[in-house]
C-alpha cells in the first residue's frame, strides 16, 4: 500500500500539469464574407461571356450584384462608377481586371462584385469591362 500511494501522487501531479493553461495563442479567424444577391427581381441586366451584372432598385437606391470570369484567381477586379450630373443620371460602371503579377495556378475563376449607387429610379446605365461595352439584356 505504501508503494501505491507515491505512484498515485506522482500520477496525480503529472495529470495536473497537463491541466495548467498553455501559452498557446488563440486567434479567432476572420471569415471572408462574400456579398449576397439582393432579394427581388432585377430591373436591369448586363451580360457577356466574361461578366454578368444585375441591378435592383430598393429604398431609393440601386444595388448591383454580379460575377466576373477571370483567367486565374490571382486577377484583381476594380469597379468604378461614373455618374453624370444630369436628370436622369447617366451611370457608367467601369469594371477593370488586372493580373496581380503573382505566380498562380491557371484555372478559370469567378469574382463577385456588388455595390450601391445613390441615383434616381430613372437613371440610365452603361457597363464596361476593360473598356469594352457590355450589352444590356433587359
Amino acid at each position: 500500500m505504501k508503494k501505491i500511494i507515491p505512484l498515485f501522487l506522482l500520477a496525480l501531479t503529472l495529470s495536473a500539469c497537463s491541466l495548467l493553461p498553455q501559452n498557446n495563442k488563440v486567434v479567432d479567424p476572420t471569415p471572408e464574407i462574400e456579398p449576397t444577391r439582393p432579394q427581388g427581381q432585377a430591373v436591369k441586366n448586363f451580360s457577356s461571356q466574361e461578366v454578368s451584372l444585375d441591378f435592383y432598385f430598393e429604398n431609393n437606391k440601386y444595388l448591383y450584384y454580379g460575377k466576373v470570369t477571370l483567367p486565374n484567381p490571382c486577377y484583381q477586379v476594380q469597379v468604378d462608377a461614373l455618374i453624370a450630373e444630369s436628370f436622369p443620371e447617366q451611370v457608367t460602371l467601369n469594371i477593370v481586371t488586372q493580373d496581380s503579377g503573382q505566380i498562380c495556378v491557371q484555372i478559370i475563376s469567378e469574382k463577385v462584385i456588388a455595390g450601391v449607387l445613390q441615383v434616381s429610379k430613372d437613371a440610365t446605365f452603361r457597363v464596361k469591362l476593360n473598356g469594352q461595352e457590355v450589352p444590356a439584356t433587359k
